[in-house]
């Protein structure tokens, strides 16, 4: 764990090139137990639920930074 608390997925973490490397596996977990809640209404597959919330996280990522660098540039 990292010294803020916000250490990455153990596995993305292990692939320096992979999309989400660095981002914090509180933040995927956010998204997959959302999508987990969607699979219990039946609109996801349980197999997709992971897959899905990381490639949702994973396309907002590049965006999220853009948005809090042009907004909190110092």
């Amino acid at each position: 764990m990292t010294e803020d608390g916000w250490a990455p997925d153990p596995e993305y973490a292990k692939h320096p090139d992979h999309d989400l490397h660095d981002v914090p596996l509180v933040v995927l977990e956010a998204a997959r137990t959302y999508m987990r809640q969607v699979a219990s209404l039946g609109d996801v597959a349980e197999d997709d639920v992971k897959p899905l919330a990381d490639a949702v996280i994973a396309a907002a990522t590049p965006v999220v930074r853009q948005w809090l660098r042009s907004h909190y540039a110092q």
